[in-house]
């Protein structure tokens, strides 16, 4: 991932179109005025303004900081930094036996508390479970989601809090991860052999394929050119291009370490063929799980049960040794 990922604020004198990395969003804005006076083309303003609009939507998701917490008995609330120096909030659970610990991971526009109920569940079969916000979620610091890019930086520093309170946590670390955190779990189990096990749920295989699909279905924008314009507003106003999250690049250099992903057959937002080019990149030992009927991250509504039986298996299994 690129250091060079950083949000700044540039000038932009009238009439040009140069538009870098890292602006900031009153930025943008401003080269969206500019362009439309120019005419940018055959761009009209209705498709620069949905555009502009769509790519902050993506960029800065909706703060989700209120709902259900464990119970008071049964969690510490913890903060520890990303790798890039962000501080991140969220919730240890330890389990009673300390077989080994859990990092979950939310998606995008969530937070920690989409967790928890399987955090709960994980807990009380002896897992010690860690769950946060990302970057620009819930309660943790950040203005931007990069929807996969830049959050490796945060699994990462939860990786790295782990180890560093070896003393009670068990070293012995699986992640497990829903759309975008399926994504990031992919990606940073790549580089870090300290994550022996990953569980992704709904993972996207690309960022460009899954965000055009999403944004056609949700609010039914053309691909071309509001959706494609989009999502090269959003790239400068984050900092980050959306190459930077492909988790079909890296899924490959996860193996030997054990890799289960899971996915909706009827998934309308990331379709069942993400999840089969992940599973056909993969190598082994990997386990695909189709569940029939299931929507996008809902395999685990249809059977709860089922669903924290079978992921619990997977990671006994894998983190045993």
């Amino acid at each position: 991932m690129k250091d060079s990922c950083t949000s700044v604020e540039e000038p932009f004198p009238t009439g040009t179109i140069h538009l870098p990395f890292g602006t900031t969003r009153r930025a943008v804005w401003r080269w969206v005025v500019s362009a439309i006076s120019m005419g940018m083309g055959s761009l009209s303003v209705g498709v620069l303004g949905i555009s502009a609009y769509t790519a902050v939507r993506l960029a800065k998701p909706p703060r989700l900081t209120n709902g259900e917490e464990p119970p008071p008995d049964s969690f510490e609330r913890v903060s520890f930094p990303s790798a890039d120096g962000l501080t991140l909030r969220g919730w240890l659970l330890p389990g009673r036996r300390g077989l080994d610990t859990v990092i979950l991971c939310h998606g995008f526009q969530t937070s920690r508390r989409e967790m928890l109920p399987l955090a709960m569940a994980l807990r009380e079969r002896g897992h010690h479970v860690l769950l946060f916000d990302f970057r620009g979620h819930g309660e943790s610091d950040g203005h931007w989601s990069s929807c996969g890019a830049m959050e490796t930086r945060d699994l990462e520093g939860a990786v790295r809090y782990v180890l560093s309170h070896w003393t009670r946590l068990s070293d012995r670390i699986g992640v497990v991860g829903f759309s975008m955190g399926g994504a990031v779990a992919i990606m940073t189990a790549a580089r870090m052999p300290e994550i022996r096990a990953v569980v992704a749920d709904s993972s996207f295989a690309t960022l460009e394929d899954a965000a055009g699909e999403t944004l056609r279905r949700l609010y039914h924008l053309p691909r071309y050119p509001v959706v494609s314009v989009a999502l090269w507003l959003a790239e400068r106003l984050v900092g980050c291009r959306r190459d930077e999250a492909r988790p079909l690049d890296h899924v490959g250099r996860i193996a030997p370490r054990p890799i289960l992903l899971i996915h909706g057959t009827e998934d309308g937002l990331v379709p069942l063929s993400q999840a089969l080019l992940l599973y056909e990149a993969a190598g082994e030992p990997k386990q695909l799980w189709t569940v029939a009927g299931a929507g996008h991250v809902a395999a685990r509504l249809l059977d709860f049960d089922g669903y924290v039986e079978r992921v619990d298996r997977f990671l006994r299994e894998a983190l045993s040794d």
